[in-house]
């Protein structure tokens, strides 16, 4: 490059010049942060506007726990001083982790949110990713791609060196955001930190936590297993790493037995269920009702409600349980909530159920819970019920991938958007709304609809909603409902078949964007076709209702295959093996009534799929005698006939060993409108997932397992 180019007058008199060449690098294509941020899930942070307003404990509640962790986190930060003397002495010498655990409803997540809040004011929070499985927050992929954010946007990025770090490390290879969850934490995490350290740019000597609240709602039970084994295996293989993790769940076996593998790493604190924390509740109460009073002028209306005695009953019946506490208070902090006294002593009165059909007694620390839920669900209008309860169903079985929005959920149903709010009326203090549509009564304009979340304060009203025993009538899972989520898909996907996304009815028009529309035509088209064929399946008399097995029997299953696309084509009309046989066994039953030929849903190649089983047995009975004959410990099943080797069924039972079988592949529906079902493993036994040609089957499917496989 020449000196001062367009330069003009200049006189240089002696010194010594040298030409210096550097490289830039320059990036093309998105921000690596913000690559980040799409993979992440920014509604799990403590201060997500998706949480607002968030579980927390009011000042007095809780002070021993809130205290024993954040006098755990400060302990680790430790004087520059005696970390420069010995790194291996006073702060790794703590527990890098921290395990709280307590049953459900004990204020965990509250706990866990005032924590983040006291530790983000001291600068001592790092991360926070609270899970819940009812708010769809329950994606483990999402975990470590969220910490990497937050931690690399606690400071602007262009003065942390960490965010600087991974800007450059995301743009290089972005594809590390949809990798394990161990390359995500290496490469996300821990790898960036660590060349920090290197390089004097980060200090060893101030640890930030991260808090994870409600793994045992994170999507499976592997997985969380994993994630405990990654956070132990970093801190023992990176001591300096300034990383400190605490863990917030129930106290399930496999979270148990997870951390027990590790024990010398983990430090454990239990919130248990105790009359302890009688005091604590009542304050709660004391304080929360003082609020409600002052808020709607009840203090000149309702002189000393609610009584001592009112106060002290509230206590009793919450059996150390703060969501109780918590769900009572909601459900008086209710601007149209009439008779507030009546109300009162309706709560007070009601008791759980004293003994189950069989005569033992039932009474559980979440008795009078289940009991407080009773009376919430009672209090919907008869004419309402039907609606609040299919529309429960969609929420709490995980039926919808999509967001749980009050357009989406209402176009799905076949509501107006003002019958779905109204269903929700009753429920204010166990669900919220976004942006408070009951109060605005803004139930007009699409877009405020379309960002109207609809959310769970607590799990245990889910788990309320889906046991029998518990919500008994008011249990999601009864066959009228089911009955009404299966007769919706069929509806969908009719209207699909005969007119396209454009003939799929919406509940909720006219929309401005045409592109809106299609787009949520195209939404209600992939929750019904992915929900179709188990939800068939769920209803036990499915055989007694001929006209949805006519609909079910004329769609075109080609064709809603290919409109789902390769993206969701392991999750459209996919169903386990025991939905696949109980829905073959009612076609089957409506197949004889009607005297019809041919089924909708037909094994595929029966008869080569007859000889292949006969002669698996045949192996199987020729190893196990052979086997039996040879009487010898030196004799293995590799000296068995390689047909028998091969499948390793080698037993001196009459069949083939229950983990290792053939399964047949199937039709489903005629001509050019079929598809295929074909069978795959999975962790909680076999799942059959669609494929449109024949091409890609093999016949006959033979599954190996092993024996922790429970099919």
């Amino acid at each position: 490059m020449p000196f001062f180019t367009n330069a003009t007058d200049v006189k240089v008199t002696g010194g010594h010049f040298e030409t210096h060449s550097q490289t830039y690098i320059h990036y093309h294509g998105p921000n690596g942060l913000q690559i980040l941020l799409d993979s992440s899930l920014p509604e799990a942070a403590h201060d997500s506007s998706a949480r607002d307003p968030p579980p927390s404990c009011l000042p007095g509640t809780r002070e021993n726990y809130i205290k024993t962790i954040t006098t755990w986190v400060r302990s680790h930060n430790v004087t520059t001083s005696i970390q420069s003397g010995s790194v291996s002495g006073h702060g790794s010498s703590l527990h890098k982790l921290l395990w709280v655990s307590g049953p459900a409803g004990v204020g965990k997540s509250a706990v866990a949110q005032t924590c983040a809040e006291a530790l983000q004011e001291s600068s001592e929070l790092g991360a926070a990713f609270f899970f819940s499985i009812p708010n769809q927050r329950d994606d483990p992929t999402k975990l470590f791609t969220s910490i990497a954010y937050q931690l690399a946007t606690r400071k602007l990025p262009a003065t942390s060196p960490y965010g600087v770090l991974l800007e450059e490390d995301i743009r290089k290879d972005p594809s590390v955001v949809k990798k394990s969850l161990e390359v995500q934490l290496h490469q996300l995490i821990i790898d960036p930190v660590m060349d920090l350290l290197e390089r004097s740019c980060m200090t060893r000597s101030q640890r930030v936590v991260v808090i994870v609240d409600g793994l045992d709602e994170c999507r499976g039970h592997g997985t969380q297993e994993e994630i405990l084994r990654l956070l132990a295996n970093a801190t023992l293989e990176y001591p300096e790493l300034p990383l400190l993790w605490v863990v917030f769940s129930r106290p399930e076996p496999h979270i148990e037995s997870a951390i027990a593998k590790f024990s010398s790493s983990w430090r454990k604190v239990v919130i248990p269920i105790s009359e302890d924390t009688d005091d604590e509740i009542e304050s709660y109460l004391r304080q929360s009702f003082a609020t409600i009073q002052q808020r709607y002028n009840l203090s000149c209306n309702s002189t000393g409600w609610p009584s001592e005695i009112e106060i002290r009953a509230l206590t009793r019946k919450s059996a150390g349980l703060f969501i109780y506490a918590a769900t009572v208070v909601r459900f008086f902090d209710d601007p149209f909530l009439p008779e507030r006294e009546q109300q009162l002593a309706n709560l007070l009165s009601s008791q759980p159920p004293p003994a189950s059909s069989s005569g033992s007694a039932t009474t559980t620390p979440l008795s009078h819970l289940d009991a407080f839920y009773t009376l919430i669900m009672q209090r919907i209008p008869q004419s309402t019920l039907p609606y609040t309860l299919n529309i429960l169903l969609i929420l709490v079985a995980g039926l919808i991938t999509s967001p749980m929005t009050v357009m989406t959920i209402s176009n799905l149903l076949g509501y107006t958007a003002s019958t779905t709010v109204s269903a929700f009326y009753a429920l204010r203090s166990v669900l919220s709304l976004q942006n408070d549509l009951i109060g605005t009564g803004n139930l007009q304009d699409p877009e405020n609809l379309k960002d109207s979340k609809i959310a769970f304060y607590h799990y245990s009203f889910l788990e309320f909603l889906r046991d029998a025993d518990r919500s008994k009538d008011f249990c999601v899972f009864q066959p009228a409902c089911r009955l009404f989520w299966a007769q919706r898909c069929l509806q969908i996907l009719y209207e699909f078949n005969k007119g396209g996304l454009t003939g799929i009815t919406l509940a909720n028009t006219p929309f401005q964007d045409p592109e809106m529309e299609i787009g949520v035509q195209n939404n209600l088209l992939t929750e019904a076709s992915c929900s179709l064929l188990e939800s068939c399946a769920r209803i036990p008399n499915l055989s007694d209702f001929p006209d949805y097995i006519h609909q079910f029997h004329s769609l075109d299953y080609r064709r809603i295959a290919d409109a789902a696309g390769s993206r969701m084509q392991n999750l459209v009309l996919c169903l386990r093996e025991e939905h696949l046989t109980e829905l073959r066994k009612q076609l089957d039953i409506h197949q004889q009534k009607t005297n019809q030929m041919l089924g909708v849903l037909r094994e595929r190649f029966s008869i080569v799929n007859s000889i292949a089983r006969h002669v698996l047995s045949i192996t199987h009975r020729f190893s196990s005698a052979v086997f039996t004959r040879a009487g010898s410990s030196s004799f293995t099943p590799s000296s068995t006939p390689s047909s028998s080797s091969a499948s390793g069924l080698v037993s001196t039972s009459s069949e083939p060993p229950a983990t290792s079988r053939l399964l047949s592949a199937y039709e489903l529906g005629f001509g050019e409108k079929k598809v295929y079902l074909y069978p795959e493993r999975a962790s909680f036994g076999v799942m059959y997932h669609i494929c449109t040609t024949s091409d890609e089957l093999k016949e006959p499917y033979v599954l190996p397992g092993d024996n922790s496989q429970n099919y």
